[in-house]
């Protein structure tokens, strides 16, 4: 202090000094602290200042940034939308191309219908669909009247004089109703271009409204491949039977199987001749699955002329009680729908009503007719002596054998 009056003192003179003082206008040690104090505050504000401005730019930096990329996305999202919007338009003109093509399909079924409605069949051509079908084996056995391209086989059911020749009816399904020898016969299938049989024929004849055969047959160009067959019959013991057939063709032969049910009651249609529709008429998987009851005979071998006949030893026959028991098992040779082998190799087990004992032959038989000679016969016979003679033949059966009610082998 002494030395800063000192330095006042000389360079301003006492006078002036003197002055300084009584006005109070002389600084001292703590107003100077002061200042600075003030003067760093002004600083400090300074800096947050500049902070604060620099954070704002680089808060505008990132929002610009942010902007940019929020206007690309929007951009992407247009053209997705845009994209997407094209592809709704696609659809919709394919969805319309559908329409269309759909309206064309109806049109074609629509023209079918009247193709397979608006005919009936000629007399020529009803003789060679009865003469074909007509009867059990009837489509590998029978002759019927030789068709050609040119023969007229349906005329229109709206305009009779017009009638058509079997290449203007080509590969069209023909659902033909007539009546012949008193029956109604239903037959739903087509020709080829020469006039052969040809793809899936099939015929349902009823008489009145009772069913009296089904015969469902698969052709090639006029070439049988099979035939399946189903009708009512009563067999020689007595019992009402429905048979299913089901065979193909070999060497003038049908080889296959035929099943025998039990019948109670007959097939009725709810049709008839004027407003019959293709799914009125049966073929013989649709049939065979309505029926519920059991099996009463089963016959695996070679069919001509409509019976059983087959000298290849391997054929065999199943009767069966109501009971779904065995009642026959034959295994050898068959002529005209009869047992008929001289070989001595033939067997067979049965018995003639339930609760009897088995017995089992091997030997001769002629007309179904066994020998009575006790040398060839083995009775009475267990389960198990049963089982132990079908494993010697080596014997296997497509159907169950039932020897005990609720038991088969």
């Amino acid at each position: 202090m002494m030395a800063e009056k000192s330095i006042l003192w000389n360079h301003f003179g006492s006078e002036w000094y003197m002055n300084k003082k009584k006005k109070g206008g002389l600084s001292t040690t703590p107003d100077i602290s002061k200042l600075v104090g003030l003067v760093a505050g002004i600083l400090t504000i300074l800096g947050c200042l500049v902070g604060v401005v620099r954070y704002i730019n680089t808060l505008r930096n990132d929002i610009d940034y942010l902007t940019d990329k929020i206007d690309a996305q929007n951009t992407q999202i247009g053209s997705l939308e845009s994209s997407f919007r094209e592809e709704i338009q696609q659809v919709s003109q394919d969805m319309d191309s559908f329409s269309d093509d759909m309206s064309s399909v109806k049109e074609i079924i629509t023209a079918l219908s009247v193709k397979v409605f608006d005919y009936r069949p000629t007399v020529f051509f009803a003789s060679a669909i009865t003469s074909t079908y007509d009867g059990v084996d009837a489509p590998y056995s029978s002759e019927s009247p030789q068709i050609s391209a040119m023969s007229y086989v349906v005329y229109s059911a709206s305009n009779p004089e017009r009638e058509y020749t079997a290449a203007e009816v080509a590969e069209q399904p023909l659902l033909l109703p007539y009546t012949e020898n008193g029956n109604e016969v239903y037959f739903y299938g087509q020709l080829d271009s020469a006039g052969n049989w040809d793809g899936r024929c099939i015929v349902n004849i009823y008489d009145g409204n009772v069913l009296q055969l089904i015969t469902d047959a698969m052709y090639d160009g006029g070439t049988l491949l099979s035939c399946k067959q189903a009708f009512p019959d009563t067999v020689t013991s007595g019992e009402d039977v429905w048979v299913i057939s089901e065979r193909k063709v070999e060497d003038g032969f049908s080889t296959g199987e035929t099943y025998r049910y039990f019948r109670s009651d007959d097939y009725t249609k709810s049709f008839s001749l004027d407003n019959v529709e293709p799914d009125d008429i049966l073929n013989v998987d649709e049939f065979s699955a309505q029926i519920t009851s059991t099996l009463e005979g089963y016959y695996c071998g070679e069919i001509s002329d409509g019976q059983y006949n087959d000298d290849s030893g391997d054929a065999y026959f199943v009767k069966f009680f109501e009971d779904g028991t065995v009642r026959t098992l034959y295994v050898g040779n068959f002529k005209d729908g009869q047992f008929n082998d001289q070989t001595g190799t033939a067997w067979m087990i049965g018995k003639l009503e339930i609760g009897a004992s088995y017995s089992f032959y091997q030997g001769p038989f002629k007309n179904s007719v066994s020998s009575r000679d006790s040398c060839y016969w083995e009775e009475p016979i267990s389960t198990d002596r049963i089982q132990e003679i079908l494993k010697e033949f080596g014997f296997t059966s497509a159907v169950n054998l039932n020897w005990t009610a609720g038991s088969s082998i």
